[in-house]
């Protein structure tokens, strides 16, 4: 099981340095954190109680783990720093590729916006063995 989520993590990896994908590393810092795995909605929460932030959609890495993670943290548009509202202090050890930012009006349905995500970068990086492996091992490789 770990190599194949290996081998999933170095095709999204890949697809996320290459240069057609217009995938950018950001550095992001730690702030205040939740560690519940909810990150899409503890970004939302952030960003709905403070306007000046906007919530980034992407993937992590972090450096004691081998596998990547559809993730979630937000964007400060008056310091123009990224943060983790979900990790905290781990941010420092963590790579992060901003896919996306969020419109504001897809807060309130930021769960479905997750799933779908979720379902659609397991199609694109995933075969259909592959999946069903992730679904028997609860599936979070990403």
């Amino acid at each position: 099981m770990r190599a194949m989520r290996k081998r999933i993590s170095n095709k999204i990896e890949a697809w996320c340095k290459c240069s057609d994908s217009h995938i950018e590393v950001v550095k992001v810092l730690p702030m205040e954190a939740a560690f519940n795995h909810r990150c899409h909605e503890n970004a939302c929460n952030v960003a709905t109680l403070n306007p000046r932030y906007e919530v980034i959609e992407g993937f992590y890495k972090q450096d004691s783990w081998d596998g990547l993670s559809l993730h979630y943290w937000v964007y400060d548009t008056l310091t123009k720093q990224y943060y983790d509202p979900s990790i905290g202090y781990m941010s420092k050890v963590t790579t992060y590729y901003k896919i996306r930012t969020i419109n504001t009006y897809d807060y309130t349905c930021i769960v479905d916006i997750f799933t779908e995500q979720l379902k659609e970068y397991k199609k694109k990086f995933t075969n259909p063995i592959e999946r069903l492996f992730l679904w028997t091992d609860g599936g979070r490789i990403l």
